[in-house]
């Protein structure tokens, strides 16, 4: 019996020591205010519900593909013209890609206009700041402090997006997720 507590008390110890310490740390929660250091750009032009030009650099110009800014956490419906754009780009674009906008991309797409086009807004970077088509990838806040919800949570609260997470980055996933089953439980209102 004492040989089991004992090792019930090591046990223990071990688990508080690794709670304790400096390595282990609990995800963030996109509700609670935190403090780390965003960058400000200022929002030149939106393209669609998950993609937006701003000018990281203060020089008043957009010069490369970091200065699109791609909403992390995230997938907005589709533009007609993203297939488009993409084209102009250099890169190959299947035929198919030239339907109709997906349902609700227009939607997305207003509600990211209204609240980016010609503003400043702040950045905060997860672990991979880059994605494969040199985008920059970040969760977007109106305020310098970052304490009102980001626009990635907005957007997916309001059913305008779904959600997505790519290793390594998987901040502020579970809020996320959990604010998407929340919105599908909402009625569609039919205007």
């Amino acid at each position: 019996m004492a040989k089991a507590l004992i090792l019930l008390s090591w046990l223990l110890l071990c688990w508080a020591g690794f709670l304790l310490s400096p390595g282990f740390s609990h995800p963030p929660e996109e509700n609670k205010t935190h403090t780390v250091e965003l960058s400000s750009c200022l929002a030149f032009q939106v393209f669609d519900g998950d993609t937006f030009e701003c000018d990281l650099n203060h020089d008043g110009k957009i010069q490369s593909p970091e200065e699109h800014i791609r909403l992390l956490g995230l997938n907005a419906p589709e533009m007609h013209f993203s297939a488009k754009l993409k084209r102009a780009a250099g890169k190959e674009v299947p035929d198919w890609a030239f339907t109709e906008d997906e349902s609700g991309a227009k939607d997305a797409l207003d509600f990211l206009k209204s609240q980016v086009l010609h503003k400043t807004v702040y950045l905060q970077w997860d672990k991979q700041r880059l994605d494969r088509y040199g985008r920059s990838l970040a969760f977007v806040y109106l305020t310098p402090s970052g304490e009102a919800p980001s626009l990635n949570l907005q957007l997916v609260q309001a059913g305008l997006a779904r959600p997505l997470f790519f290793p390594p980055n998987f901040l502020f996933q579970d809020d996320i997720e959990s604010a998407y089953l929340k919105a599908l439980q909402r009625p569609v209102s039919h205007n």
